[in-house]
């Protein structure tokens, strides 16, 4: 991540260059409804994003050498971002500073968005289920803070 911090600046410049176009950086995103979200790193024009990767050079030789991996390795952040804004594209790439970039763009994979809409309701549901069960049962009133070493209710389901 530190790397990606690091990187980022150079890696944004090289993108609005490459394309002619503006990122807007955003913060977080949510559904309407607020129940799902996602943290892209820009949206572009009215109708598209952008994930960029800042891997290592070894990393970034094997998308060099199959472009089609870095995909398969981010196609639910890709995905999950698209349902998320109803953007119509996403761009994806690893960027490192002493190599050729991999650039690839990504349409909605309207099957794949269905899918995410019905299993992350469901999940939610599940999660608030089991909370609500440790609540009851063990006596789990409040979360332990993280900082204090612990696990919230969150973080011990998902475990």
């Amino acid at each position: 991540m530190d790397r990606g911090v690091e990187l980022e600046r150079s890696a944004f410049g090289w993108y609005e260059m490459h394309r002619d176009v503006d990122v807007d950086r955003v913060g977080f995103c949510l559904l309407d409804d607020r129940t799902a979200g996602c943290s892209p790193d820009g949206l572009v024009g009215e109708d598209g994003g952008l994930e960029l990767k800042n891997p290592s050079a070894s990393g970034h030789i094997k998308y060099l050498l199959d472009p089609a991996l870095l995909y398969d390795s981010y196609k639910h952040q890709v995905q999950g971002s698209l349902w998320v804004t109803g953007r119509a594209w996403w761009d994806l790439a690893s960027y490192h500073p002493t190599l050729p970039p991999v650039l690839t763009r990504h349409q909605r994979d309207d099957a794949y968005i269905a899918a995410l809409d019905k299993a992350v309701p469901e999940f939610s549901y599940q999660l608030e289920v089991a909370k609500t069960l440790l609540r009851e049962r063990y006596g789990m009133a409040a979360p332990v803070a993280a900082s204090e070493g612990g696990l919230t209710i969150e973080q011990a389901v998902m475990s």
